[in-house]
Order: structure tokens, then C-alpha cells, then sequence
């Protein structure tokens, strides 16, 4: 620090200050990138701290995030400063009109207070981690995240191996509290689907699948990106084993269709040269899942048919489940309204703080939800908003890949799609956390990504180059 400070002072005393007020503006970014850092760790260290450390004083912690997403606006702010971006402008707008939506849902719907606030925070309060973070990762950063998750995913493989071979009332597998009959869900009778580090099962999904499309996207550029194939083959490796003893249907849904999304969005734009040998190469990682199935976990495979038959018969297959979750409404449920029932009031603690009871008061379902909560109108902008950061981020996407054969942003696509309509995103307090990360890491990506990006470089010479020659071709027609 002190040779920091010398060099400043060197540096002012040459009368250089442009590049002293730079240094000093830099600061603020970094601090920002930090942030978001430890906004990323603190989601697994929220679940160890409420089941294992402070288990007896746990409710707190179910904030311990939002100071550092505080911090973050304060910081993104600060690096910015005078000048404010237009996003950030729009953000405390939205922050407005849904405080009004939200005082007239308590004044004339008898809406609760707590659970108001509590909403507003859940909605909106992580949005700004996502957009800040576009901005302030640069390619050094962006490589030193991808190398820290490829390095989280090693615990969390061994983690989830003992949890699946311990008892169901092992400490371990205890969730935050100590209710002996607090139910713990299982594969089949006397098999844990794994919560990893999270106080329940469905943010260690999202999580998981989270860090499926941030690797799959960091080895399709691992190349440009600079990543070691050795820790990106470790962290692969244990990401797989996790998938493996999830024993949650959302998990292998949701890597379908990441993979799915991945593939078919770099067939169509990034070049088939290319993408063959990228969609072959994940057809052997498939393989060898399936035979590390059948060899190291062979009752996995059991377990999981069983699984499966006892959901089918309880839920319908996985298509019934799908039309269930993306339907805007369903017989039995509290009718969709102008008004709304109240932002939050569809979230875990929110019904907690409405009504002293756990569990949802309307849909479990997020598009259901959203509708419910903040009525057709504003519900219905809040999801218009997420699918128009899908639609201009897969525009974004196939302009790069079709540029520079880039494909990895398609598999966060595919991630951010599930998380923002088939996941409770509004529902509950880590998967929003989750969400709104998961959509930072793929505006990171389209950043480093595009062309005259920070990171841009053609990755596959061929498909570049015959993508080239075709440009020059149509060119030559069109001046004839």
C-alpha cells in the first residue's frame, strides 16, 4: 500500500493528474468486482452458516447478502460518478412505481406491510448486481471467476457424496432447524436428494445449474478466455457427479435444455464445423456420465427410476409438469386480479411475515405467482421485462456467434430461461439471488463475447475464415 500511495505521489508530482483521477476511479471498479465476488460466495455460506454454524439464530443470515448488494450499487455508483447510466436511472424508477403499486395494494387490498417490503427487496433489490457486473468484469476478472466457481465445484461434489450415503437424520442432511420431524426430501424412502450447502433443495438445483451453463460456456471459449483445461476438467467432473445424485428432476431438465439451447443456438449461427466437434465432444461427456452411473453409483440409476415412476404417477410426466409451471392458470388457485394480492405475499417469508404460517399462500408456480402478487398489469410487465432480457441477449448471442463461432452465451441463456419462468424465482430468497447472478454472468459473457468485445477473437480459423469468404462473395454480387 505504501508503494501505492508513493507511486501516486510520483506520479502527481509530474503533473499528471488525468491519469492519478483514472487510478483513483479504478479503485471504485474494483471494489465493485470484489463485491460481487463475495455476493457469489455468500450464497453457498448462507446455508452452511443457517444449518451447521448459527443453527440456533439462523433467521438473519437469510440477509446476509443484501448489504453486499448494497455496497455494490453505492460502489458502481461511485466508479460512475458524476455521470449515472441509464439503467441504474430506470432501476430507481421501477424502485418507485412499485412502492406505489405496492402502498395502494396495502391501503385498499389490505395487503401486509412486512410482507410488501420484503417483496420489493426480493423483486428488485438484486436486479443492479447483474448489470453493475456487466460493466465492471474485465477479462482478467472474468477468468479468475471462472477458475473460483471450476474450484467450488469440487467441495461441493464431495459435500453432496456424503449427504446421499448418509442417513436421512445424519447432521449432515439436517435442515435450519431442529425439528426432528422436519420433513427431509428424499429420492426414495431412505435416499436424501442432496441440499448441498443450501437451507433446501431447490437453490442447490439452481445453483448447480448455474454452474453447468458458466462451464459449458467457459469450455466452448476456453481457448480465447485463457482457462486451464486441467481445472476446467475438475471442476467438470465433479459438476457431473453432482448432477448425478441430485435426484431432482429439475436438474436433468434443466441441463436438457441448456445443452439443447447451447447446441441448436451454435448449429444455426456459429458454424456446423465447428459445433460438430463441440456437440461429439458432448456426446462422450454423456456417455461416460452414464457408464460412471452404472460403475460407481449403480443404485443411483435404480433409485432414480424409481423416482421417476413414483413422480409420474403423483405429478404426470415431465411435459404434464412443464405445461403446469408455464400455464398462466389453474383451477383452485386465488384468481388473477387488476390489483394483485401483494408484492412478496407469494414468496416463503413473505406468506411467513402475512400470515405467521411457512409455505406458499398463492401459486407455487412463478408465472402464476407474479401474476397474483402484482396483479396483470404490473405482473405482467415484471415477466415482459425478464423475456426482453432474454430476446435482446439471444439477438446479442447470435450476432457473436455468427462473428466469431461464440456459442457459450446460448448454454446461459438456457440457464437464465429456466431460472427466470420455471424456477421460484420470486419465490424464494436464494433462487432471486441466484437469478439475478446467473444473469450477470451471461451479460459478462455476451460483453466478452461480442465483436470489438474486450475479449473478441474468432476461437475456430475455419469457420471463421469460410464465414469471411461468403461475406465477400454476397458483397461482390451485390455490386454487380
Amino acid at each position: 500500500m505504501n508503494g501505492l500511495n508513493l507511486a501516486r505521489r510520483e506520479t502527481l508530482a509530474s503533473g499528471q493528474e488525468a491519469l492519478v483521477s483514472q487510478w483513483d476511479t479504478d479503485i471504485w471498479r474494483r471494489w465493485t468486482v470484489r463485491l460481487i465476488v463475495l455476493f457469489l460466495i455468500l450464497l453457498p455460506f448462507e446455508g452452511i452458516a443457517r444449518k451447521w454454524l448459527f443453527n440456533t439464530i439462523e433467521q438473519p443470515f437469510i440477509l446476509i447478502r443484501d448489504p453486499v448488494a448494497l455496497a455494490i450499487i453505492v460502489t458502481y455508483a461511485r466508479w460512475h460518478f458524476p455521470e449515472f447510466p441509464r439503467w441504474l436511472i430506470l432501476w430507481l424508477t421501477a424502485v418507485a412505481v412499485l412502492l406505489l403499486l405496492g402502498a395502494s395494494q396495502v391501503i385498499v387490498g389490505g395487503a401486509s406491510l412486512p410482507a410488501l417490503l420484503y417483496g420489493l427487496r426480493i423483486h428488485l433489490l438484486f436486479i443492479p448486481v447483474s448489470f453493475a457486473m456487466a460493466e465492471v468484469f474485465l477479462p482478467e476478472d472474468w477468468r479468475r471467476l471462472i477458475l473460483l466457481c471450476c474450484w467450488i465445484c469440487l467441495p461441493l461434489a464431495l459435500l453432496v457424496i456424503w449427504q446421499y450415503y448418509s442417513p436421512v437424520d445424519a447432521w449432515i442432511n439436517r435442515g435450519v432447524n431442529d425439528d426432528p420431524d422436519a420433513y427431509v426430501f428424499q429420492v426414495v424412502a431412505g435416499v436424501v436428494r442432496p441440499y448441498g450447502p443450501f437451507p433446501f433443495v431447490t437453490p442447490q438445483s439452481a445453483f448447480t445449474l448455474m454452474l453447468v451453463g458458466l462451464l459449458l460456456a467457459a469450455w466452448d471459449r476456453r481457448n480465447v478466455w485463457n482457462i486451464p483445461l486441467p481445472t476446467l476438467l475438475i471442476g467438470a467432473a465433479s459438476l457431473g457427479v453432482t448432477v448425478i445424485l441430485s435426484g431432482s428432476r429439475a436438474v436433468l431438465l434443466g441441463v436438457l435444455l441448456v445443452g439443447v439451447t447451447y447446441g441448436m443456438g451454435g448449429l444455426l449461427f456459429a458454424g456446423p464445423m465447428r459445433m460438430a466437434r463441440r456437440i461429439l465432444a458432448l456426446l462422450v461427456v454423456a456417455v461416460m456420465l452414464m457408464l460412471a452411473v452404472l460403475t460407481l453409483f449403480p443404485e443411483v440409476y435404480d433409485a432414480m427410476l424409481v423416482r421417476q415412476a413414483e413422480a409420474f404417477a403423483s405429478e404426470g410426466s415431465i411435459a404434464d409438469r412443464l405445461f403446469q409451471i408455464i400455464s398462466p392458470m389453474h383451477n383452485g388457485e386465488v384468481p388473477l386480479s387488476i390489483l394483485g394480492e401483494g408484492l412478496g405475499a407469494g414468496s416463503n417469508a413473505g406468506g411467513y411475515l402475512a400470515s405467521g404460517s411457512r409455505g406458499f399462500l398463492l401459486s407455487e408456480y412463478e408465472l402464476r405467482r407474479v401474476l397474483q402478487e402484482g396483479g396483470i398489469v404490473v405482473g405482467g410487465l415484471l415477466l415482459a421485462f425478464r423475456l426482453a432480457i432474454l430476446l435482446w441477449a439471444l439477438s446479442k448471442a447470435t450476432r457473436a456467434a455468427h462473428y466469431n463461432g461464440s456459442a457459450g452465451s446460448f448454454a446461459l441463456i438456457g440457464v437464465l430461461g429456466s431460472l427466470f419462468f420455471l424456477f421460484q424465482l420470486s419465490g424464494q430468497n436464494q433462487i432471486a439471488a441466484i437469478g439475478w447472478l446467473s444473469c450477470g454472468l451471461l451479460l459478462c459473457c455476451l460483453k466478452l463475447s461480442q465483436a470489438g468485445g474486450p475479449a473478441d477473437k474468432p476461437d475456430h480459423l475455419p469457420d471463421y475464415r469460410a464465414r469471411m469468404a461468403l461475406r465477400a462473395v454476397s458483397a461482390r454480387r451485390m455490386e454487380r
